[in-house]
């Protein structure tokens, strides 16, 4: 593992670092065993699909989508192929004044663009002992925009199942229609019924609507790599661009079109 960059912002009060952001570049499958952190922990993917396991459960964090971990919070962290994401740490003091709000819990969130380049900002901070005043403000900023944190369904729940876990990588990698239940129950070794059953129980969506919602994560991050609709809707599986574009709106409440204007408002 590669840690990029780090940053840290004056002491406050209890004199533990206000803020520390840092981040990570890792190149090929790696995972971090089972820990906990001192500080709360904001944690999002920059490129690439990153997946948390927290309170018996497992997340997948893609591009603008992060997970909201109370300190102590024992959580482990894994990818399945090459990531580039950020942490920021929160100081205890500051984190119990955001929990006296709405962070007392575990949360998945939505990293909005601002948010996220105030991160990666501060991560640039590495290797200093003090903070300039702009740079102090800026992380001010930072603590303020996470305590406007909204949350986001589109952080996806994944099966634990020990049979699913083995084929859920690939899955998540290139998602597509044409991976139906009936295949996924044989590679699995299972029977369909048992499939849906565990969908159902460990992700809270039966396998088709989580299916859908894979595929749009996949979707966002091709429309945000400026790939055409048509072009998004042939690699996903889908014969017309308007049985993909029916599906994204379903879900997003907006078309692609409009998606990608709402990111740049």
């Amino acid at each position: 593992m590669k840690i990029l960059s780090g940053s840290k912002s004056t002491d406050n009060a209890d004199g533990q670092l206000a803020a520390i952001a840092e981040t990570v570049w890792v190149e090929g499958s790696h995972r971090i065993v089972a820990h906990s952190h001192d500080r709360a922990q904001l944690i999002h993917s920059l490129v690439g699909n990153l997946v948390v396991e927290v309170e018996q459960q497992a997340f997948l964090l893609t591009p603008e989508t992060a997970l909201w971990i109370p300190a102590q919070v024992e959580h482990a962290v894994f990818a399945h192929d090459s990531v580039h994401y950020c942490s920021v740490y929160i100081s205890n003091k500051i984190a119990e004044d955001l929990e006296n709000g709405h962070l007392d819990q575990l949360r998945r969130v939505y990293m909005r663009p601002l948010l996220q380049q105030l991160a990666i900002t501060a991560a640039q901070y590495s290797q200093q002992d003090e903070l300039n005043e702009e740079q102090t403000r800026l992380l001010e900023v930072l603590v303020d925009q996470i305590r406007s944190i909204e949350s986001c369904d589109l952080v996806l729940s994944l099966p634990r199942d020990r049979r699913l876990m083995i084929i859920i990588p690939k899955i998540i990698s290139h998602p597509t229609l044409q991976d139906d239940l009936g295949s996924i129950a044989t590679d699995a070794n299972i029977s369909i019924r048992t499939t849906e059953r565990i969908f159902k129980k460990e992700t809270g969506y039966s396998y088709k609507q989580w299916q859908q919602r894979l595929i749009l994560l996949k979707a966002i991050e091709l429309l945000k790599s400026g790939t055409p609709v048509k072009t998004i809707a042939i690699e996903l599986g889908y014969q017309t661009s308007s049985a993909f574009i029916a599906m994204f709106k379903r879900i997003m409440q907006l078309t692609p079109s409009q998606y990608i204007k709402s990111l740049h408002p």
